[in-house]
């Protein structure tokens, strides 16, 4: 069998592109073609909820689905006509039919690029058969064990997912949505929302109540103008309007109604306006997060790696109007997302975020540890042999002369292979850092002594470790597993 080279590689990635720019959606706008792209999504994720499946399968599908719209917008942003377009209320069947075979082959898609990611980076061979197939396998044998454990400890899924039942729907009382609110035509014969502000907030403040446990973050950190607090306070908001869209909207279809006006699409304005009177944040705090949560396919591209499109839940349709999905803000895990999305624009930002969140884990975990009678240093700088690097965290018992150096990784969990490798590359740098800390804790330095209070005949029967200690993901079977 023959085995192919990267050149190959190229060939065929190049073939596939050229196969996709004939779909047939990609002949419309992509304002036109991300709306459709919504409705899609939006049915799908209704009857799944419905759907007589076990609720891990439907977070599982859930999850799939969320993957399929994010190559889905991917690709007709990279494909589809960029002018602007106008949103016609009626179902236009054409662009229906050519919207939905374009979520199907994202699918597809979404597993080829995988495959062709491993081939890539070389952790994986293909290989032609005699009948022309391509057969790929595995470089190196993976750690199976260490795989299937990531997974069940990084679920990748919103925190509301989680509450109680663990649905993929929160436990909700639904009955007050439907007791208080209700779907009116406006005047052009779109359907809105008619809520008053009074019913407005007490389904915000249960929304409010659902997510207090669930926040990792110190809600002081900021992010330019505005902290996570007044982040968080935005999220919430929103995330009542599509849960009461959402709501009205499954029972409007199961009536028979159409699905015309399921996708919220407003002006600029009208967004500032309702979440800042319902926030009391102003609308200069409110344009400023609403911004960064537009979709633009630079604004994914970070300094380390793409980061997925639906990140960013606010896509522009045209230069007046912005449309989100209502589900891709009830499924998201933003606090996470939103992190990932300002760090990977800017270095300056990943590495302060990197020192806050350590700061913050540290705050947590050194209480924990000096109640066992452990005495924690850190962190600190090193040199060896001329290598920098530093200690965040050397924990010691001094009865047992035993000390252990923590590399700290807090990490987002990976929900898609392109995520496992940039994980893997962080972990590895860890692990790379904590080798390089063993060596300096073995030579017992001066410095070392003189931090730790001791003497040097007591110092000499001192044994030092080091680890690194990872949050959200303990790393895929490909991480380092020979060591």
């Amino acid at each position: 069998m023959k085995m192919l080279l990267h050149d190959d590689l190229q060939k065929i990635d190049r073939a596939i592109d050229e196969y996709t720019k004939t779909l047939a959606a990609f002949q419309y706008p992509i304002g036109l073609i991300v709306t459709y792209l919504f409705r899609h999504y939006e049915t799908y994720v209704m009857k799944l909820i419905d759907a007589n499946k076990a609720e891990d399968r439907k977070r599982s599908i859930a999850t799939n689905l969320l993957d399929e719209l994010h190559v889905g917008i991917y690709l007709a942003y990279r494909f589809g006509k960029s002018e602007n377009c106008n949103i016609s209320l009626k179902i236009n069947n054409d662009v229906d039919i050519a919207v939905n075979t374009l979520l199907d082959y994202s699918l597809q898609y979404s597993k080829v690029f995988d495959i062709l990611s491993y081939l890539f980076r070389g952790m994986a061979v293909a290989f032609y058969d005699t009948d022309g197939n391509i057969n790929v396998k595995l470089k190196e044998h993976t750690n199976s064990d260490d795989d299937i454990t990531s997974l069940l400890l990084c679920a990748p899924d919103s925190p509301a997912t989680k509450i109680k039942s663990g649905s993929i729907m929160p436990n909700f009382d639904t009955r007050i949505i439907y007791e208080h609110a209700y779907l009116k035509k406006s005047s052009s014969g779109k359907l809105i929302v008619s809520i008053s502000d009074q019913n407005f907030e007490k389904i915000l403040n249960i929304r409010t109540n659902h997510y207090s446990g669930y926040w990792q973050f110190d809600p002081r950190w900021q992010f330019g103008e505005y902290s996570m607090a007044d982040f968080r306070q935005f999220w919430l908001v929103l995330n009542t309007i599509c849960l009461i869209r959402h709501y009205l909207f499954k029972a409007h279809l199961k009536k028979g109604g159409t699905l015309e006006s399921l996708i919220d699409i407003r002006e600029k304005k009208y967004w500032l306006n309702e979440i800042s009177r319902y926030s009391r944040l102003s609308k200069k705090l409110v344009n400023d997060i609403l911004s960064d949560l537009i979709y633009t396919p630079e604004s994914t591209i970070g300094v380390r790696r793409q980061i997925p499109a639906i990140y960013q839940p606010f896509f522009e349709v045209n230069k007046n109007l912005i449309a989100v999905s209502n589900w891709l803000v009830l499924h998201s895990n933003i606090e996470r997302n939103i992190l990932d999305l300002k760090s990977h624009l800017n270095e300056f930002t990943f590495s302060d975020l990197t020192t806050k969140k350590e700061k913050q884990w540290l705050l947590k975990l050194e209480p924990r540890l000096k109640s066992y009678n452990l005495v924690t240093y850190g962190p600190f700088d090193i040199k060896y042999s001329g290598q920098k690097s530093n200690v965040d965290l050397l924990v010691v018992d001094h009865t047992d002369c035993f000390g252990i150096a923590f590399e700290l990784k807090w990490l987002k969990d990976p929900d898609a292979v392109r995520e496992i490798f940039y994980t893997d590359q962080e972990l590895n740098r860890g692990i790379d850092q904590a080798e390089l800390v063993k060596k300096w804790l073995d030579q017992k330095s001066i410095e070392l002594r003189q931090m730790l209070g001791i003497t040097q005949a007591n110092f000499q029967s001192y044994i030092f470790e080091s680890a690194v200690l990872s949050k959200n993901t303990i790393g895929s079977g490909l991480t380092k597993k020979t060591r």
